[in-house]
C-alpha cells in the first residue's frame, strides 16, 4: 500500500486537532508521518512538508512564507498540538 503525504489531509479541520489528545495525535502521525532523522521533526510521508508547519498553516488559514519559523513552546519537536506552536516572522525574530 502506498501511503499518501499531506495532500489527503487537506480536508481535516484544525479544530479536530485542538480536540485530540497528544496520544491520539501520535497515532494519526504514525499512519501518515515519520520522524525526519535529520531534523527530529515529524514530516509527512512522501512529502517535504513538516507537520508543525502544516498545522500552523491550518490555524492561520494561509500558506507560511519560507522564512517564517514555527516554534515548539515546550521544546518538544514531536509535540505538534496547536497550543504548543508559536509563529515567528523569521529566524531573527525567533532568536531575539
Amino acid at each position: 500500500m502506498i501511503q499518501q503525504g499531506h495532500e489527503d489531509m487537506e480536508e481535516i479541520d484544525i479544530e479536530i486537532f485542538e480536540g485530540l489528545s497528544r496520544i491520539s495525535l501520535e497515532k494519526l502521525y504514525g499512519e501518515k508521518c515519520h520522524i525526519d532523522p535529520k531534523t527530529g521533526y515529524y514530516k509527512f510521508n512522501n512529502s517535504d512538508m513538516y507537520v508543525h508547519r502544516w498545522i500552523m498553516e491550518k490555524i492561520l488559514k494561509r500558506k507560511l512564507a519560507p522564512e517564517e519559523v514555527v516554534h515548539h513552546i515546550n521544546g518538544n519537536k514531536l509535540d505538534n498540538h496547536p497550543s504548543n506552536l508559536m509563529l515567528f516572522e523569521d529566524e531573527e525574530d525567533y532568536t531575539d
